[in-house]
């Protein structure tokens, strides 16, 4: 793996730029060209077979999307093709040298909101249920855009950071098991904004924030004495096919 990333990093070096993105004249100007974005879940997946597979790899027998890395116009760019086939994502190459500039989409940054706005919408399309629709709602369109309104974020490349967002969690006075699942929803949520292009890498992961400790602790048995007493005995004897049990967790409420 350590020399696939070196590999990389060679490459990459070879792409050398200057600030806004032109290029350094009589350095070896890199064409454009489709390459896989590799995901989590199909490195993962390889991996079981290659321990040394990598999101850097040539590798193409998988369904994740392409984008253009190189040069067009002048200019480094890498960008989603938006295509897993390979035959379309370089006829979309093609059309865009053809016309000596990228797909129209510079639009501008997008704001917290709006991203916010988004995220909610496709939560519902994806028909999530009202409990998770809940949380989301109380997470990202009360707490996260107040946050950012007291901060002075108003578009999503300024939250997209680390630090910005263990402050925001500084902000939480949630029990640490909320606070966890709660993390891992604002990192999903940054996640969807660098899957729909509005940043260009998500650098706030679960490892860069570190995991919320949370200490659970083990449903226990009763005790004897607390079976034979009226208020768990009686319920639990009297429940269909556990007239035989000698022992039971403690009571949750399902029976």
């Amino acid at each position: 793996m350590a020399a696939v990333r070196i590999a990389h990093v060679v490459k990459t070096l070879c792409k050398l730029l200057i600030p806004g993105g032109a290029a350094i004249p009589g350095c070896i100007q890199p064409a454009l060209k489709p390459e896989k974005r590799h995901t989590a879940a199909c490195i993962e997946l390889r991996r079981r077979k290659d321990p040394d597979a990598s999101e850097y790899d040539d590798y193409a027998r998988c369904k994740c999307a392409d984008r253009a890395v190189g040069m067009l116009g002048g200019r480094f760019i890498r960008k989603s093709l938006k295509t897993a086939n390979y035959e379309t994502a370089v006829e979309t190459i093609r059309q865009w040298e053809g016309n000596r500039q990228q797909e129209p989409s510079d639009r501008g940054p997008v704001t917290v909101q709006n991203a916010v706005k988004n995220y909610l919408e496709d939560a519902k399309a994806r028909n999530l249920g009202e409990s998770t629709l809940t949380k989301l709602e109380t997470i990202f369109k009360r707490q996260f855009l107040s946050f950012c309104g007291v901060k002075g974020f108003q578009f999503i490349t300024q939250v997209a950071d680390v630090n910005v967002m263990r402050e925001f969690r500084s902000t939480w006075k949630d029990a640490p098991l909320s606070r966890s699942k709660k993390q891992d929803r604002a990192v999903g949520f940054l996640f969807f904004c660098e899957r729909t292009g509005w940043i260009h890498r998500n650098p706030v992961t679960t490892r860069a924030l570190g995991r919320i400790k949370v200490v659970q602790k083990p449903t226990d048995y009763f005790t004897p004495a607390e079976f034979d007493s009226d208020a768990v005995g009686n319920r639990a004897r009297s429940a269909p096919g556990r007239q035989f049990m000698h022992r039971w967790p403690t009571f949750s409420g399902a029976l």
